[in-house]
């Protein structure tokens, strides 16, 4: 099943990304994210008006906070309920940000992005190799000659320090349950969601790629991509064995 497949199954339940983005989009995160931001421009020596792709926006945190630095951002995601939230806070803060509901394998703008960025783990997702690989193809054709991309997410070595089999949290009024596995020689990790709400019970599977940051710098390269740079985190810290993120910058 594919991510895009999943995401449909997911929505079709009505309740799942509501009861998920508390998680996913926590206060927290939320403050987090001009900090995030003024990291990622610091990174790129950014210039005001520039053009800024978000891929896999969520309800636009980072686009807005980019939009408020006076960047052109475009913001991507392909669930209807996120992008209609997030076009809500910027018609209410009056923030000018195009936001797209739409699929990564799809859209394409031929050099049209300085800038291309895809946050807090938005890759991977897709089950066939082939399509992780044309997102990335996609980005690099939509970027113009010298644009850059920053990619974060957690790869597989740091996945493999820190993994936890299965942990539970407690959100609003019912309980998450996630109980993960490894799957395909450490390629693939599956991902077990159980809500628990009153007598209420709700079961949802996902999974993604596990890539090793050779194996991303790789698959960057494979599409056009040429200086790569590896971090820790925004703060340029080293990519060593104690790194908690990865961030991949890669030029064009």
């Amino acid at each position: 099943m594919s991510y895009s497949n999943i995401k449909t199954k997911m929505s079709e339940s009505g309740t799942f990304w509501e009861k998920l983005a508390p998680i996913i989009f926590s206060e927290e995160k939320l403050r987090l994210a001009g900090t995030e931001i003024r990291q990622v421009v610091q990174i790129l020596n950014g210039k005001t008006g520039q053009r800024i792709l978000d891929l896999g926006c969520g309800i636009g945190r980072h686009s807005l906070e980019l939009a408020k630095l006076n960047y052109v951002v475009t913001g991507l995601d392909i669930t209807p309920s996120f992008i209609e939230t997030a076009k809500q806070t910027a018609e209410r803060d009056a923030i000018q940000v195009e936001f797209i509901q739409g699929n990564m394998l799809e859209f394409v703008r031929p050099k049209s992005f300085d800038i291309a960025i895809s946050l807090f783990t938005s890759f991977g997702y897709f089950e066939d190799q082939n399509d992780n690989q044309l997102v990335l193809s996609n980005i690099c054709e939509s970027l113009v000659d010298g644009g850059t991309f920053v990619l974060q997410l957690k790869a597989k070595e740091i996945i493999a320090r820190t993994f936890v089999e299965k942990d539970w949290e407690q959100v609003d009024d019912y309980l998450l349950l996630q109980e993960r596995s490894i799957n395909n020689d450490w390629n693939w990790m599956n991902i077990r969601m159980i809500f628990l709400e009153g007598s209420s019970r709700q079961e949802y599977t996902s999974g993604m790629w596990l890539y090793s940051a050779s194996e991303l710098k790789a698959m960057l390269k494979r599409v056009g991509f040429s200086k790569i740079e590896i971090l820790g985190d925004f703060d340029r810290s080293a990519y060593d064995n104690r790194a908690q993120k990865t961030v991949m910058i890669a030029h064009k």
